[in-house]
């Protein structure tokens, strides 16, 4: 609801309405909503150029440093294609290895365009989690690639070795849980929990794509007629469930992986990711639906709330690009595959069945 009150000259109210409309030049005018407090406040998400030609100096000189981010994003990982692609000698794992590190670039440009047009925040967030969930696919086989494909994955991994399920983020908590046995079932069952988000993710954007352009999902409303948090509950789930499978893939194959390949630091930052694309966005819709991000004069408070949010991706990505360059970016992780030390010490030659 918006009040407008007529204040005449000599400084009592006249009268007031509920009217959108202003009244003479002779009164003093102003707007308020019953939401946001006294403030001149955009009615809609505006169109880039009308945001470009309204924007406030401070706001051009923090555009441009999101376009230098990005172009620092991009940069490094233009060299770290020429880096890996000179250095690795098994071409399938470097191509996997280029297209995973590609998120970085590919989430800071999203969040650039999300940031510059406004009202292109779900398609843009929709292409981000389309490629995440390729970058989720080519990892599980980066994975196995490592271990030398899959049939030398079973020679290397013991019968009997233990996994704990009461693991971060899902059941940390519940001690109760028994001690699996990992065989192809439960490995099956965990590539599932991490390739899931690989489909509920784009599928949940691509229906929050279509609500938007029919008005029901709006960015920041998380009143229950409205189809953000829902679209956003299902989203966290799914993510929190494949951050799961990462963490419970780590414990099972973390003893093969992690003196050669370093897979705690890879799938660290693929974990932040992860959780840094979801969680900020859910902490900024309640801030919108509590009146703590306020409207402006050129953007609505679920517009400021969108712009924020894809600004936080590309000030994220930056550091996270380089923590994955670190952990991807080696030269010893272009050949060889895992190996196992037998009980008298010589390094056990299993047959390389390479996938």
């Amino acid at each position: 609801m918006t009040l407008i009150l007529k204040i005449s000259g000599n400084g009592n109210t006249s009268s007031y309405g509920n009217s959108s409309g202003y009244y003479g030049d002779d009164d003093v005018k102003m707007k308020m909503s019953s939401k946001q407090g006294w403030a001149d406040c955009a009615d809609e998400v505006p169109t880039s150029y009308n945001m470009f030609k309204n924007m406030p100096l401070y706001g051009i000189i923090v555009i441009s440093i999101l376009i230098l981010l990005t172009a620092t994003t991009f940069g490094l990982y233009i060299e770290e294609i020429f880096f890996i692609y000179n250095n690795f000698k098994i071409r399938t794992r470097a191509t996997k290895t280029v297209w995973i590190l590609g998120f970085f670039p590919i989430f800071s440009f999203t969040g650039l365009i999300g940031t510059v047009v406004p009202r292109s925040g779900p398609l843009v967030d929709m292409v981000a989690n389309v490629f995440f969930g390729t970058c989720l696919y080519n990892f599980g086989q980066l994975m196995i690639n490592y271990m030398g494909g899959h049939r030398r994955l079973w020679q290397m991994v013991e019968r009997g070795r233990e996994l704990k399920l009461n693991t971060l983020p899902v059941c940390c908590c519940c001690v109760c849980l028994p001690v699996s046995q990992f065989s192809r079932r439960t490995f099956f069952r965990i590539t599932f929990m991490i390739m899931q988000v690989a489909v509920v993710r784009p599928v949940i954007m691509f229906v929050a794509a279509v609500l938007w352009t029919d008005g029901i999902y709006r960015p920041g409303d998380t009143s229950l007629n409205n189809g953000f948090i829902y679209i956003m509950v299902v989203n966290l789930i799914s993510t929190m469930l494949a951050v799961y499978g990462l963490m419970l893939t780590k414990g099972a194959l973390q003893e093969n992986l992690q003196e050669k390949f370093s897979i705690t630091g890879k799938i660290a930052s693929l974990q932040l990711t992860l959780i840094c694309s979801v969680i900020p966005n859910l902490i900024i819709g309640i801030l919108v639906s509590n009146g703590v991000i306020t409207c402006g004069p050129l953007l609505t408070s679920k517009g400021r709330g969108e712009v924020l949010y894809h600004m936080i991706l590309v000030f994220l990505m930056l550091p996270f690009s380089m923590m994955g360059r670190q952990f991807y970016r080696r030269a010893s992780d272009g050949d060889g595959y895992a190996e196992r030390e037998k009980l008298n010490g010589n390094i056990d030659s299993v047959e390389m069945g390479y996938n």
